[in-house]
């Protein structure tokens, strides 16, 4: 196995991972989504479930073993990480330091905005490597 493979099995365990744990929860996901800007166009609950199928399919794009499921679905993941991020810093830039990401398996968990978005540069840079 190379080092990109792993790369990708890697991130896209940790896409599926949450993208469960928000199929999971629904309530509490559409709670700390609404909290995030330009949610405007999710007008319900049930449209805000895009947002963990969409997870899940870059998740299981990129843990299939071919190449022209994983470039997309690395592309896809470095667009949603983008955004998450802008996103994310969006909320400490008008004052929140601590706050629900919706991104791990504990929903409700408070983190660091910092560390959300360290973690999410982190993961944008493997990513673009393994591409």
């Amino acid at each position: 196995m190379t080092l990109s493979s792993s790369i990708f099995a890697f991130v896209g365990f940790l896409q599926l991972r949450s993208a469960i744990a928000k199929i999971r929860q629904p309530a509490v996901f559409w709670a700390i989504l609404q909290r995030y800007p330009g949610i405007v166009w999710v007008r319900n609950s049930k449209l805000a479930l895009l947002v963990p199928a969409t997870e899940a399919v870059l998740g299981t794009g990129l843990l299939l073993p071919f190449f022209w499921t994983r470039l997309p679905a690395g592309f896809g993941v470095a667009l949603f990480l983008i955004l998450a991020s802008a996103a994310i810093y969006w909320r400490y830039h008008r004052g929140e330091k601590r706050f629900a990401c919706g991104c791990s398996t504990d929903l409700a968990e408070e983190l660091p905005a910092s560390a959300m978005l360290l973690k999410n540069a982190l993961l944008f840079l493997v990513t673009s490597y393994a591409m």
